[in-house]
């Protein structure tokens, strides 16, 4: 029950939380690992429009991010190697 109202803490604060700018890898840190483990996202490998389907898809989900970040988001994570 902790874990469930933690969670939903984040998803619903989160853009207060960080109003500061955060770094896209600080965002996929921070945000992401509010619902998984962090080491799912590095480890997929996938193209800018996959990316792109994913992050909405988690944004439907509940995750918090605004046109900028979400863009600073897939342009990091299709760059990963």
């Amino acid at each position: 029950m902790t874990k469930i109202l933690l969670i939903v803490f984040s998803l619903l604060f989160s853009p207060y939380i960080y109003a500061e700018t955060e770094s896209a890898e600080q965002i996929v840190k921070n945000r992401c690992s509010a619902c998984h483990s962090v080491s799912i996202v590095y480890k997929a490998r996938k193209t800018k429009d996959e990316w792109t389907m994913t992050i909405e898809r988690m944004i439907s989900y509940g995750l918090r991010l605004n046109e900028k970040e979400k863009e600073e988001v897939i342009e990091y994570l299709k760059d990963l190697k």
